[in-house]
């Protein structure tokens, strides 16, 4: 065999083992691609399932101090902008695309005071939980308000992030909260009557005749 046949030959088995390679490392990069978007997809659905305060949800962390802060402040904005009735002013940064789920302020507006009214007229904000996605930026906050007449209800606020700052995507699991029922006040104590001595009787005394 001449020496130029042997080189072609070499190179014609080179090129079919570098194909081979080729063809066998991207069918696992492929499959690997797949596996790993089928386990996102798996984790997605866990994650959807699983309650966002739940302690089974590893997905979302406690929230850090500075996301914690800018979701307080959205938050507070809006209750503050019910309280002046201003629903302009609540919708402007605080709800995301407000646009596309009322057609107006004034829907908005007829919706809070009807369906939520003590979101309309709140007397005090008080923040529990906050849980934080590092993947979207999303913060979920847990939120005790009361309203003008005492009543209590509890609700969970999605924050999400937009040109740097945090705004109300949603608010889900509204609940009216029970009434603290005071605890029955004791019997009165009643005292034993005391004893006296009883007085003593002076004898009639007889006239002399």
């Amino acid at each position: 065999m001449k020496r130029s046949h042997l080189i072609l030959a070499v190179l014609v088995v080179l090129s079919s083992v570098a194909t081979g390679a080729a063809w066998y490392w991207q069918k696992n990069v492929s499959a690997r691609r797949a596996a790993d978007e089928e386990a996102k997809k798996e984790a997605s659905l866990v994650r959807g399932r699983t309650p966002i305060f739940s302690a089974q949800n590893n997905h979302w962390q406690p929230a850090p101090e500075e996301a914690r802060e800018a979701a307080r402040r959205a938050i507070l904005t809006q209750f503050e902008a019910f309280k002046r009735d201003d629903y302009f002013a609540a919708t402007r940064p605080p709800i995301a695309d407000w646009k596309k789920r009322f057609p107006s302020v004034a829907v908005f507006r007829a919706m809070i005071k009807r369906f939520y009214p003590q979101f309309a007229s709140s007397k005090s904000v008080k923040f529990g939980a906050m849980r934080f996605d590092p993947e979207t930026r999303r913060v979920a906050v847990k939120v005790i308000l009361t309203a003008m007449d005492g009543t209590r209800s509890s609700a969970v606020y999605l924050l999400a992030i937009k040109d740097e700052k945090y705004i109300i995507e949603s608010v889900v699991n509204i609940f009216v909260l029970p009434e603290k029922r005071r605890p029955a006040n004791a019997a009165p104590s009643i005292k034993p009557p005391s004893r006296t001595a009883p007085a003593r009787r002076s004898s009639p005394k007889t006239a002399n005749a």
